[in-house]
Parts: C-alpha cells; sequence; structure tokens
C-alpha cells in the first residue's frame, strides 16, 4: 500500500512538474486557414411523357432542364445521337440537334434552366413511310467541365 501511495505522489508531482504558468502579461496567439468546399452539383431532366410526333411534322422540340449548382467556371453540356424510329423493319430516321443544349455555370438556377434540342424528321422521309405506329428512345448524355 505504502509503494502505491509513493508511486501516485512521485506520478503527481512529475505531472506537476511539467505544467508550463502563462502569466497574465504573457500573450500567445495561433492562426488556422479554414477552407469549405462545395463540390458543383446538377440534375438533368428529360420530357417525363413520351413526345408524339404528328404525322409530317419535320422539326420537334424537346425541352431539357438543368438544376443545380454549378461553378460559374464549368460547363454542363448535353449531347444525343441520331437514330430511327422503328416500327418492326421499317425505320423513320431522324436527327437531334443538340448544340444549343450547354450551359454556363451562370445560367444554372435551382429551379433550373430549359433550352430546346430539335429532333428532325425530313419532309422526304415522312413521304416516304408506311403506316404504322414507330418508336425510340433518345439517350441525353450531360458532362460538366
Amino acid at each position: 500500500m505504502k509503494k502505491k501511495l509513493a508511486a501516485g505522489m512521485l506520478s503527481a508531482a512529475l505531472v506537476a512538474g511539467m505544467v508550463f504558468p502563462v502569466y497574465a502579461q504573457d500573450t500567445q496567439k495561433g492562426e488556422v486557414t479554414v477552407t469549405a468546399t462545395v463540390d458543383s452539383a446538377y440534375t438533368l431532366s428529360v420530357p417525363k411523357v413520351p413526345v408524339n410526333i404528328p404525322y409530317g411534322q419535320v422539326n420537334t422540340d424537346l425541352e431539357i432542364t438543368v438544376s443545380g449548382n454549378v461553378a460559374s467556371d464549368k460547363t454542363v453540356s448535353v449531347t444525343t445521337v441520331d437514330g430511327s424510329l422503328k416500327s418492326g423493319n421499317l425505320e423513320l430516321p431522324y436527327t437531334i440537334d443538340s448544340t444549343a443544349l450547354s450551359w454556363a455555370g451562370t445560367e444554372i438556377t435551382k429551379d433550373g434552366t430549359t433550352k430546346k434540342g430539335v429532333l428532325t424528321i425530313k419532309k422526304e422521309t415522312w413521304d416516304a413511310a408506311q403506316a404504322g405506329t414507330y418508336t425510340d428512345t433518345v439517350t441525353f448524355t450531360a458532362t460538366m467541365q
């Protein structure tokens, strides 16, 4: 018991001896730089319901919306590929002009900014089309740079 008491007192004396007093006239100052980063993020919205193209309509607008919080030095671009509407073995080829589907970070709002891509089926294609219901899925690919 005496050994434990002596060891405890010795430990307390060592700890007390390691404390460096700071007096009122001694001022210490420390600084640290604090940084917070908010990453750019966006959401791409395409038409939610099927787009029905009336017979003979050459140009059809496809409204695309980008919303979010994107840094002003970034750009969100949306691209598509041309394709064909199909009905069995029958096809109606189309092109999509997506050159207008680019948003600068300063254009994008949390509520969304909408632009239009244009799906085009040429008049000659319509004139040669056989009766049927033609469908295809258009894929939009968004990238941020």
